[in-house]
């Protein structure tokens, strides 16, 4: 009797207050499909933030109205009806269940749906939102629902128990169904929006980054089936304490990251103005921008690294591991030691490296006094990277034997090994170790530079290029000899500061010395008053005199003092000239030639000479 006048106004109850919801969702059709948001068709400009939010709380507000017409009507017939208190507390259960999830429904709706919050969900994203969200709802009420309709109609505990358990459970494996399912959509998301297969090209300080992201979102879902299984165990199971750990657990985790997150970006944005150069700035140095950001990566990453590492301790000790305690222990006090240890040596190393590098590069680019840049040596050239190419092998080393000591290696056997190694290389390496050293003491002797014109013991040629090891010449066929430094045994340079024009003159020995001297002088004199020759030659011409007696000549001696590398054209001009000026005085410049004797007789004349000549066939 009691069930069936239960059943009977239940069925009433919910019967016509079903009726009237559905009459007034028929009313409020016409306004929600008026508050259509704006904008979101594709001729038109896309809505103002504001603007969609208004719409959205008057459509939900609207959506609202039906469900508040349901609860209404249902409470109204209860008390017409006046049933007794089973029948009230079990529509009161059901008429709560039903405005709840029916509500949580229309704040899914106004949070998810595509035309509503531009959150950037298309058509289909935002229906399988928001049909996972009413199932989720839908699963959550009635099982509660069902829960406390068992305990009114007084079921025993342990059979209430199972099924709260029972329905824990179905929702449990609802939310891995649902985990399964987004599994590859959240990792591509999770990789950078690429699929698995995708190959991109990554620089090294991403690097390490990026293989994070893409482990994790291998992982992510294995990550997520623990946490619901981990969390329903503990609900299951009622461990005590286990549920505020989780929750607490879960809460400041997600603080923690989007904390950790916002001070990422505000941090990066703050070095991005502090280390920014004006346009102007850039344009009068256009290197300056590389050289000033060059760490900025490297100390973005480092701040990275040291945020990661303060949320991972937080996040453990909010999942209740003790790790500030570890921290604090004599084990950890040691690990943060070392690893200051470490980055004092590496920031150190860094600087000196930085130093030292720039100030070689300064001094090989730096302009000059008149503001042009200044003109180095090849020894510097050459010397100075070599230098400091050195020393940063030299600083490395140190570096990584200091790293490698902090982190307990034994670096005694590398030593002794290195040591070895290096005799091995340095018996093996005779002839280069000594190309080196030779090398290094023509450089430093600054005996030869790019561009001089040299003689290497039979090998000249122009200097085109000077390395540690080898000096390039070009021959004047063009022919390039690449002669190692331990070959070079003697250096004749005949560019270096000045040069000679040397001459050596000969005249026939009728002419009068003085007088050709004289006309030498004067032509000398001449050439050098021509601008173009003037400005290759350094001083008056500078007559020795006589040098010798040949055999057919007189060999007059003198000479130019010329700019490096002009003593030859300096030579063929001049010598064109005389050529032309002893030609019109009619100084004759005497060639080699020779004198016939036939002997004489004894009365002293010489024989007769029989000359024949030979005409067709006949001789005469």
């Amino acid at each position: 009797m009691v069930w069936s006048d239960v059943l009977l106004k239940l069925g009433a109850t919910l019967l016509v207050a079903l009726l009237l919801q559905a009459g007034a969702h028929l009313l409020m059709r016409r306004p929600l499909a008026a508050l259509h948001v704006p904008g979101k068709d594709r001729d038109q400009t896309p809505p103002i933030l504001g603007l969609q939010i208004l719409f959205a709380i008057l459509r939900a507000l609207i959506a609202l109205v039906p469900i508040a017409v349901f609860a209404g009507a249902a409470y109204g017939i209860l008390a017409l009806l006046a049933p007794n208190a089973l029948t009230r507390d079990l529509a009161q259960i059901v008429v709560l269940a039903f405005v709840v999830a029916h509500g949580m429904r229309v704040l899914g709706e106004m949070l998810l749906a595509h035309d509503a919050m531009s959150l950037r969900l298309d058509a289909e994203s935002s229906a399988y939102a928001q049909l996972w969200l009413r199932r989720l709802a839908i699963l959550a009420v009635s099982g509660y629902a069902a829960v406390l309709i068992a305990e009114r109609v007084r079921i025993p505990p342990d059979a209430v128990d199972m099924i709260a358990k029972f329905a824990g459970l179905v929702f449990a494996a609802l939310l891995a169904v649902l985990v399964l399912q987004l599994r590859q959509a959240v990792a591509i998301r999770i990789r950078g929006n690429r699929a698995p297969s995708e190959t991109v090209a990554v620089s090294p300080r991403g690097r390490a980054w990026r293989v994070l992201r893409q482990r994790t979102g291998d992982i992510w879902h294995i990550l997520a089936l623990l946490y619901i299984a981990a969390t329903y165990g503990v609900w299951a199971f009622e461990v005590d304490g286990g549920f505020r750990l989780i929750l607490r657990g879960t809460v400041l985790t997600v603080v923690l990251l989007v904390g950790m997150r916002l001070a990422q970006l505000a941090i990066e944005k703050s070095f991005s103005h502090l280390f920014a150069i004006s346009r102007e700035t850039r344009q009068r140095f256009p290197g300056l921008e590389e050289r000033a950001n060059r760490y900025l990566p490297l100390l973005l990453g480092s701040i990275r690294a040291l945020l990661y590492a303060v949320a991972a301790i937080m996040i453990m000790q909010a999942w209740g591991v003790d790790s500030l305690a570890w921290l604090a222990g004599e084990t950890g006090r040691n690990v943060v030691a070392r690893v200051v240890t470490i980055l004092l040596v590496v920031l150190v190393t860094v600087a000196l490296w930085e130093v030292i590098a720039t100030g070689i590069e300064y001094y090989l680019t730096g302009a000059g006094a008149d503001g042009q840049p200044a003109a180095r040596s090849a020894r510097a050239r050459t010397l100075l990277p070599l230098l400091r190419r050195t020393v940063s092998i030299v600083l490395g080393l140190i570096a990584v034997l200091i790293v490698l000591s902090e982190l307990g290696i034994n670096i005694a056997p590398l030593l002794a090994g290195a040591g070895v190694v290096g005799l091995a290389i340095g018996f093996g390496a005779q002839t280069l170790v000594k190309d080196v050293i030779t090398g290094i003491f023509i450089l430093t002797e600054d005996t030869i530079a790019v561009g001089d014109i040299v003689d290497l013991g039979g090998n000249g040629g122009v200097v085109e290029d000077i390395s540690i090891r080898t000096i390039r010449l070009r021959d004047t066929e063009g022919i390039v000899h690449v002669i190692p430094f331990s070959e070079v045994t003697k250096i004749k340079n005949m560019t270096r500061d000045y040069a000679q024009a040397l001459f050596d003159l000969g005249i026939s020995y009728r002419e009068n010395v003085d007088a050709v001297i004289e006309v030498i002088t004067a032509l000398a004199a001449e050439f050098r008053a021509e601008p173009e020759w003037n400005a290759r030659i350094l001083d008056d011409l500078e007559m020795w005199g006589v040098d010798k007696l040949a055999d057919s000549a007189v060999v007059l001696r003198f000479r130019f003092k010329t700019l490096p590398a002009q003593q030859w054209n300096v030579r063929r001009e001049f010598t064109k000239r005389i050529k032309a000026r002893f030609d019109e005085l009619g100084i004759e410049i005497p060639f080699p030639h020779q004198t016939i004797y036939f002997g004489a007789d004894k009365q002293g004349k010489a024989p007769p000479l029989r000359l024949a000549r030979e005409t067709g066939g006949d001789q005469a």
